[in-house]
């Protein structure tokens, strides 16, 4: 502490016997490295700025360019320094050289394009410009191409553009840089320049014909096509300078590691890449250069190499020959074989993009590219993992997938989300068989099933269901890995879903392991007790239960008995589904309501589309299951209507109006609505499960015992009518009644319609009758007429011989003057009917015009009751 006291004391006593602030620079570095602490060093620089502010008010110019270089050397501190801003444009004002210099830099470093004082320098820089120094020159040139705004760039443009014809290649070289700068700030005069590099691309000096391929570059990137028709008559010239480039012989003036002048080269060759693209004349013109260049250079070094990688870039961008781009492909599996991991990340990276020109020949470098996944450079095997995934194919997939299933017993957990999406997508794309599919599947689940998405577990189910040959084999296997391993969920929950739904499938002949009814039952109970088990997990292994009791007797009391203990959970869907099963398995429940309740899941459809990402609580839902056993599918994606149905239909849960749920819930219940309708509002989407009903609800939607959901016309869930206008006549449309369609058969219409439509509602509603309906001949009927929108219903048999099938047609008009936008046809039917509704023509109504919806329902009660309808705009 002493020293570093003694040590400041000293440069105090030597900043003191300084007069005017005037200690030189090297002095100012040696106190400032001496100091033993930072507050030391910023004591000693605030004196001293002092000191210079102090000499800068005084106006002493003899020590003004010694102030401007100790202010840089306090700016490269970290320390303030905008005093020397204005010092550094009476700098570059001045006729010494050295003031000049010193001005230069400083402008460079302590103002930016921003400043508005930087103004005041433009008058200065102009001069320089003309100066008959030529170093003056490239100080105001390189200045320029640092910190030139649009404004000044516009200003020095005619007088940079003057300099390429300037007899010196110093400034030549400096001027075109600086129009890169100009270009840069201001697009507009980007036409000023290209007449310009005709003169420069034939000069001899190599430093010139390097900036005039940077500005060439640049005018290509930022001008797209539009240059490239003037800059095009350039190739011949270009490939003249690349070819001697790579055939001349050794020029020390130029050369680096035996290879001349690889920058130009290299900058040739992407101004080559621009103007080949899309043009086949410029491509054949290049691809013998390309083809030497290619061959001849020596890759020993990384400057050969740079130039090989930017000879392959180029020969991928332009219309070359088949021959040349598989070159530049092996060119590239060489640079997956070397040691540099740059040159194995690059060469990755190209393969990625090149994959969807030439495919075959990326397959033929397909091990290197695996062998590249058991890199310890994680961002080489990020790029391998992607390369891999796009190479796989129906030809390949076992051996590709076998590799990436090895890299992901060892990869990194940040690895192992997007691997195992990977392999899971690749094998349900190209999986050659079902078996092997749902083998590829668990053994992902088995490795990593934490990692793995409720889409992912699904799709498993879904296969499960679809395949009754794969039923023994999968209740065998997922029994063996539930005995191994509790932990992983995604797993357990397709373990305990296929068990519970195949309960009653005899061991397989060639079982490692026989199983018994009361396995099962210790199984899960083990799931039940498990203290990895989510509360997803568990309801579904109740749901297990219940049908393994319903379809084991010999273990009935024991199920019943794990089910009844959770009637008192505190989980409220635990224990409701407990309450739920525990009532179903009593003596007093009808067999049939029970064997009903808890049959086996019929085959579900597969999803044409990915559903969209969800959120946390839309995750969670998701993984609930239905009254089925079956994971439930992601809320506004299809749903499944019944649980003993097994049809899939796409429809959305909406929420009805306020003053209107009730009614909507009377149809369903079999009542009539208490009113006819209500102001239109903006319906509500509902996310849950059970569409906002009980989850009891939900379980005995099977059986008819719950309502079906709304469905939308179409556009998003929730979508509200909205006119374009706020008249009173087109905001007042309300709902529309109910609508019957009565069981008995007309005289005269035999295999039609089987009934009349009439409407059930309140006064208010008009309805007309329908008349005969011959089958395969529609029936019309005026469903709603009202605010100058109307709705007509055609109704026909599409099959004859089943006349529980209707097809219905909504064909609503408008003859409002102006459109209405975002409509919203929403439907509701008795449990009783099955509904299917299409896409609509069009989400616009415009006057005049027609929108027409069609509707699929099926009467699981024909003969009994008849179909009713509830639709609402």
């Amino acid at each position: 502490m002493n020293d570093a006291r003694e040590m400041y004391n000293t440069g105090m006593d030597k900043l003191k016997k300084l007069k005017g602030g005037n200690m030189r620079l090297r002095d100012l570095i040696h106190t400032v490295r001496q100091c033993g602490t930072a507050a030391a060093e910023r004591d000693i620089i605030a004196k001293e700025c002092a000191l210079i502010r102090t000499s800068m008010a005084n106006n002493q110019e003899e020590y003004r360019q010694r102030n401007v270089a100790k202010l840089l050397f306090v700016h490269m501190l970290g320390y303030p320094s905008k005093a020397g801003q204005m010092e550094c444009i009476r700098l570059i004002a001045s006729q010494y050289y050295s003031d000049k210099r010193i001005g230069y830099l400083g402008l460079m470093l302590l103002l930016d394009e921003s400043q508005e004082i930087l103004t005041l320098a433009t008058h200065s820089i102009k001069q320089d410009l003309n100066h008959p120094n030529q170093y003056v020159v490239g100080l105001a040139l390189c200045a320029l191409g640092n910190i030139a705004s649009p404004e000044i760039s516009r200003d020095v443009t005619p007088d940079v553009i003057k300099l390429f014809e300037s007899s010196n290649p110093h400034i030549r070289k400096k001027a075109a840089l600086c129009a890169v700068r100009i270009m840069r700030k201001a697009p507009e005069i980007m036409s000023q320049f290209v007449d310009k590099i005709k003169t420069l691309i034939v000069d001899r000096h190599h430093g010139v014909l390097l900036t005039a391929t940077t500005l060439m570059v640049e005018i290509l990137e930022t001008g797209k096509r539009k240059p490239r028709k003037y800059l095009r008559p350039l190739v011949p010239v270009l490939v003249r300078i690349l070819k001697s480039l790579a055939l001349s012989g050794y020029t020390p003036e130029y050369d680096v590691f035996g290879i001349t002048d690889p920058f130009l080269q290299v900058k040739v060759l992407r101004a080559l890449r621009y103007l080949g693209r899309n043009d086949k004349a410029s491509s054949d013109q290049m691809n013998d250069v390309l083809a030497q260049v290619a061959t001849n250079t020596e890759d020993a070094r990384n400057v050969g190499n740079a130039i090989k990688y930017e000879c392959v870039q180029t020969i991928l961008s332009i219309r070359s020959e088949p021959e040349l781009r598989e070159l530049a492909i092996n060119i590239l599996g060489t640079f997956l074989g070397k040691r540099d991991n740059n040159l194995r990340y690059v060469a990755l990276h190209t393969l990625h993009k090149v994959v969807g020109m030439d495919l075959g020949a990326v397959q033929r470098h397909r091990r290197t590219i695996v062998d590249c996944l058991k890199d310890p450079d994680i961002s080489i095997k990020r790029r391998a993992l992607d390369l891999v995934y796009s190479l796989v194919n129906e030809q390949n997939i076992r051996m590709l997938v076998r590799e990436m299933l090895a890299f992901l017993l060892t990869a990194a957990p940040e690895f192992r989300p997007d691997l195992t999406a990977k392999i899971c997508l690749v094998t349900d794309k190209f999986a050659p068989t079902r078996q092997y599919h749902f083998d590829t599947i668990l053994r992902v689940m088995t490795v990593a099933g934490d990692y793995v998405s409720d889409e992912v577990v699904a799709r498993l189910v879904t296969l499960i269901g679809q395949t009754p040959e794969l039923h023994p084999y999968a209740v065998e296997k997922l029994y063996v890995a539930l005995q191994r391993d509790l932990l992983k969920q995604s797993l357990v929950q397709v373990g305990v879903w296929t068990l519970g739904e195949y309960a009653d499938l005899p061991p397989a002949s060639d079982a490692d392991t026989a199983r018994t009814p009361q396995d099962l039952l210790e199984l899960f109970q083990k799931v039940l007790v498990h203290s990895s088990t989510t509360p997803q997990t568990k309801e579904l292994t109740l749901t297990a239960l219940a049908k393994l009791a319903s379809r084991q007797p010999s273990v009935a009391k024991g199920c019943h008995r794990i089910i009844h203990s959770y009637t008192t959970s505190m989980a409220l869907e635990l224990q409701n589904r407990a309450c739920e099963y525990d009532m179903l398995l009593r003596q007093a429940t009808e067999k049939s309501v029970r064997d009903a309740v808890l049959a086996k899941v019929p085959p579900m459809e597969e999803r044409e589309t990915q559903p969209p990402a969800m959120n946390a609580e839309q995750d969670s839902s998701a993984r609930r299951s239905n009254g089925s056993g079956a994971p439930a599918p992601v809320a506004g994606s299809s749903t499944q209507s019944a649980a003993g149905a097994g049809e899939r239909i796409s429809v959305t849960a909406v929420a009805p109006a306020p003053g209107a749920g009730d009614d909507l819930l009377s149809l369903l219940t079999g009542g009539v609505p208490s009113s006819t309708g209500s102001a239109l509002t903006p319906a509500a989407t509902s996310q849950s499960p059970a569409g906002g009903l009980s989850s009891a609800t939900d379980l005995l939607a099977g059986l008819g015992l719950g309502p079906s959901p709304l469905a939308p016309m179409g556009g998003a869930p929730g979508a509200s009518f909205t006119p374009m206008n706020t008249s009173p006549a087109v905001s007042s449309v309300t709902s529309a009644p109910i609508v019957t369609l009565a069981p008995t058969p007309l005289s005269g219409a035999p295999g039609g319609l089987g009934g009349m439509l009439t409407p059930s509602s309140p006064a208010g509603a008009s309805m007309s009758p329908v008349g005969p309906a011959l089958a395969g001949a529609p029936a019309t009927v005026l469903a709603y007429q009202k605010n100058g929108v109307s709705i007509k219903f055609e109704l026909v048999h599409p099959k004859p011989q089943q006349p529980h099938l209707t097809l219905l047609t909504a064909n609503i008009t408008s003859v409002l003057s102006q459109p209405l936008t975002e409509l919203a046809f929403l439907t509701s039917v008795p449990p009783y009917i099955k509904m299917m509704m299409g896409q609509p023509s069009s989400l616009v109504l415009s006057p005049g015009s027609k929108i027409t919806q069609e509707v699929k329902l099926n009467n699981t009660e024909h003969g009994k009751h008849p179909l009713k309808l509830r639709f609402k705009l």
